[in-house]
């Protein structure tokens, strides 16, 4: 395809800058590294039950292939309407919507719920996704240091009109955890709207919660939960009240305008929530895997490491060419890390993230932290 030239010479241009910024990207091949880099958390993603309980729910429900069209056309489907309602109920909330992606749950949510008076405060580090609503929204905006529940007060002083205050659950580039209940009393105390994003937290949770929101009994104005990490599938959900669910589905754009997601993946995400229900165990497995890191972090003396109770383990190491080096030096001895650079993270807080897994042996980890504390130390 042609490029006009003007374009095309400064396409290039962002190119060659990105390459010599060490920010240039390209989409990874599978490997036989060892996986301490992907979001498969349970191992659900490769498992052979999980595809066996998706296979069955086709069956029983009679569907194939494509979903056919949008939801209010010719894409909905008792099996859909069963997800949902399964999936409601598995998070203790009161309405589900399913969306084909967490990123195009937020982009809608955002863009239609706050209006064009209202005020969205949001963590400083929260997903893009939940930015590019915000912008849709034309609402006011303020943004809070991180985690900062005294940040977020001082900013909620230029707010006007309904008030949203938006959080992740579980931080994807850090993996620490936001102040849910004092944001919960803050929100309940004022009148202000909560929504939490749930996608690092869904699935991965303890005494048999499967969300830090029921873990703490929250209840927020919406939580949305995407299948695409520890329940190794695709989608999301939104969790909310009844009349939010039906404004959506009447106003959100990225609900109305698309093919509803095909029945394999519907199905999927609700195999998913059956096989957890079965295996809750797995929670405890991976918060073993979990102490077992942080305890031989420290034993190692690698104070970089971030302060994180979740699967997400993130050292700093400043520079992109030094955390490039840091990375190709452990895929060298056989495991999977990534490097993130900026804009991912900001300037000067470049790292290696570390996502442990239940099928990471403690053999495993020892090693890697092994590795890594000789890499650091040559530093």
């Amino acid at each position: 395809m042609k490029i006009r030239s003007k374009l095309k010479k400064r396409i290039e241009s962002e190119l060659v800058k990105q390459k010599k910024e060490h920010l240039y990207r390209i989409p990874n091949q599978k490997n036989s590294l060892i996986d301490f880099c992907s979001n498969d958390y349970f191992g659900f993603a490769n498992s052979d039950d999980l595809n066996d309980i998706t296979n069955e729910l086709i069956k029983i429900f009679n569907q194939k292939n494509g979903s056919t069209g949008s939801r209010l056309i010719s894409g909905n489907n008792p099996l859909i309407e069963k997800t949902e309602t399964e999936l409601t109920n598995f998070f203790n909330g009161e309405s589900g919507l399913i969306f084909n992606s967490g990123y195009d749950a937020n982009i809608g949510f955002f863009s239609t719920i706050p209006k064009r008076n209202d005020t969205i405060i949001y963590d400083e580090l929260i997903h893009a996704s939940i930015r590019e609503g915000i912008k849709l929204s034309n609402s006011k905006s303020y943004s809070f240091k991180h985690n900062s529940t005294i940040d977020l007060q001082n900013k909620i002083k230029f707010a006007k009109g309904e008030i949203f205050i938006a959080v992740e659950s579980i931080y994807s580039m850090d993996g620490d955890e936001a102040p849910l209940i004092e944001l919960d009393k803050l929100c309940n105390s004022n009148g202000y709207h909560l929504i939490i994003d749930e996608a690092h937290s869904t699935g991965f949770c303890s005494n048999n919660f499967f969300s830090l929101t029921q873990k703490y009994n929250i209840k927020p104005l919406a939580r949305l939960h995407t299948f695409g990490k520890a329940m190794g599938c695709h989608g999301a959900i939104w969790i909310t009240s009844n009349s939010i669910k039906y404004y959506l589905i009447n106003f959100c754009k990225t609900f109305i305008y698309t093919t509803a997601l095909p029945p394999h993946s519907v199905a999927m995400m609700l195999a998913s929530s059956h096989l957890l229900k079965e295996r809750i165990i797995l929670n405890q497995i991976l918060s073993e895997k979990i102490n077992l890191f942080k305890n031989l972090a420290k034993k190692f003396k690698i104070t970089s490491l971030i302060n994180s109770n979740s699967p997400i383990q993130s050292i700093i190491i400043s520079g992109n060419q030094n955390v490039i080096s840091v990375m190709k030096y452990l895929n060298r001895h056989g495991y999977d890390i990534k490097a993130i650079r900026k804009p991912s993270v900001p300037k000067g807080k470049e790292r290696i993230r570390i996502c442990l897994h239940t099928y990471n042996s403690d053999y495993q980890i020892k090693e890697l932290l092994k590795y890594l504390n000789q890499v650091l130390n040559e530093k």
